[in-house]
């Protein structure tokens, strides 16, 4: 998946504005107007905080422990809803 921001430097909150024509077997239309109030782009998130071992950690279990980011600029405006951790 390309995100927009890798391909066209976007970052969160950018006004985008576009313009769109239409295509049937008889070609193109014209380009319409561009549209006045745009929208904001929404990116994916910039980056997570480093993961540290709480002092709950047995030898069973560890208890791994995060700042969760909820800023804007930090979810590029959306969500976060899922974290994924990896360990060897």
């Amino acid at each position: 998946m390309n995100y927009l921001e890798d391909t066209y430097g976007f970052k969160y909150g950018d006004l985008l504005q576009a313009i769109a024509r239409s295509r049937n077997l008889h070609g193109f239309s014209e380009y319409s107007s561009a549209n006045t109030q745009g929208v904001i782009a929404f990116t994916r998130p910039a980056f997570m905080y480093p993961v540290w071992e709480g002092i709950n950690t047995v030898k069973d279990a560890i208890e791994l422990l995060w700042h969760p980011i909820f800023s804007n600029e930090q979810t590029g405006g959306s969500v976060v809803f899922k974290y994924h951790i990896e360990y060897d």
